[in-house]
């Protein structure tokens, strides 16, 4: 799951181009970190998560 988002991330920050399904970085690193804060209240491992 994450080696195609990185790479797409990659790319735009690449190419200066946010296609729309993955929108500015702004928005992707907000999503990481609810998805993180959510892994974290189950009790899951963040640390890759974090990482990214």
């Amino acid at each position: 799951m994450y080696p195609p988002l990185l790479k797409a991330i990659g790319e735009a920050v690449r190419d200066g181009e946010y296609p729309p399904d993955l929108g500015p970085l702004s928005v992707q690193s907000a999503l990481m970190g609810d998805l993180v804060d959510h892994r974290k209240s189950q009790g899951v491992d963040t640390v890759r998560m974090r990482e990214v």
